[in-house]
């Protein structure tokens, strides 16, 4: 009795704390809305108790039919709250065009990739020059076991990575297969879960007229954060009126084998260890809408088992880029256009970028599934 007192209470004061909803195949994901983070304690439809997994402190997927309503109690501290929602059918999401992605490298998560880059130079008289990067994948899971937490994608892929207009040009093309992952939790309440990227692909040097294999494995960890918090923790997006701070970083192993080459000192197999860290600063994000970001991106590898002779056993990489973003994918529908003042110095084995310091300014292109800002 006391327990229906409470929830006929909690009924007549009921806000809506509920937004966001999607429905794909058989199941809905939810996020709530409000300063508290509510714990959802049961989901029914009618009489039905419906299977729930929390897989944030503020996000949950349940699995029911589409256009239907779904009772929800949720419960703060010693406060319960109902809510009433109807999940909408809105399968556009997984149509064959929102499973492309174009970016500069499937080397990390694909929301989180570096845009493509665009800079060609046709002058009237004299040799023509292109500086290019990008990447193209297609996500044949793009639902993978009807489970939004796992964040899992497998992308075929190309990519060409292209300068002609630095002193040691570079003229690589790879293309295979790319997998990422968010390993589950071993529980559904914590914070921290490790994200992981990998692939297997052919590659082409074209400038060493070199032909092999690469495979990569990245493991990178991942924290739930809050936007008005700062956190210091990888992935965890800390903000304020100022600056907006997002940062990740990788460790992992590579291989490469090289079993055709113009010159015998390029011919062999190598083994790196990997390390990165990359970040996202946004200055008075509010105001700018996030458009002006500076990214600080380092990358160390060392090959600790190395017949390659042309490849030096430590390989470091800087890159700073600042881009302004002119267009975003959630106005118009189709991706992310920005410009950029790209300098980079060092060298990375993998795309054939030799030993050297460029800079360029170039045009920027990303398109990623379902990304909405």
């Amino acid at each position: 009795m006391k327990t229906t007192l409470t929830l006929i209470i909690a009924l007549c004061s009921w806000v809506s704390v509920l937004a966001d909803v999607r429905y794909t195949d058989n199941f809905s994901y939810q996020t709530i809305l409000g300063s508290d983070t509510p714990k959802v304690i049961l989901i029914r439809r009618g009489k039905t108790k419906l299977d729930t997994t929390q897989v944030k402190s503020t996000s949950f997927y349940v699995k029911q039919p589409k256009n239907d309503t779904v009772v929800l109690i949720l419960k703060t501290g010693a406060k319960y709250k109902i809510s009433a929602s109807t999940v909408k059918y809105t399968p556009d999401q997984y149509t064959w065009f929102k499973r492309i992605s174009i970016v500069k490298s499937f080397d990390n998560a694909t929301d989180k990739a570096a845009a493509a880059t665009l800079n060609l130079v046709y002058p009237k008289d004299s040799v023509s020059s292109q500086n290019f990067a990008f990447a193209i994948g297609y996500n044949v899971l793009p639902n993978a076991f009807h489970n939004p937490t796992l964040n899992m994608q497998l992308n075929p892929f190309f990519e060409w990575q292209k300068n002609t207009l630095s002193s040691k040009k570079q003229n690589v093309i790879t293309s295979g297969l790319n997998f990422q992952i968010s390993i589950p939790k071993f529980n559904a309440n914590d914070r921290f879960q490790m994200f992981g990227v990998a692939s297997l692909n052919y590659k082409n040097d074209r400038i060493k007229s070199s032909e092999g294999t690469q495979a990569n494995l990245y493991l990178s960890p991942i924290f739930d954060g809050s936007g008005d918090k700062f956190y210091f923790k990888p992935d965890a997006r800390m903000k304020n009126p100022a600056i907006e701070i997002i940062y990740n970083v990788f460790g992992g192993v590579e291989y490469e084998n090289v079993n055709t080459a113009k010159k015998a000192e390029d011919k062999g197999t190598v083994y790196r260890l990997y390390g990165r860290f990359v970040a996202t600063f946004s200055p008075i994000p509010d105001i700018l809408d996030e458009r002006l970001q500076f990214v600080p991106d380092f990358t160390y590898r060392s090959g600790f088992s190395n017949s390659i002779a042309s490849e030096k056993k430590t390989n470091k990489l800087w890159k700073y880029d600042i881009n302004l973003v002119i267009i975003k994918q959630k106005d118009s529908g189709f991706g992310d256009v920005s410009v950029g003042y790209d300098f980079q110095k060092g060298v990375d084995p993998t795309a054939g970028y030799e030993d050297q310091t460029v800079r360029t300014i170039a045009l920027k292109i990303k398109i990623i599934p379902g990304k909405k800002s």
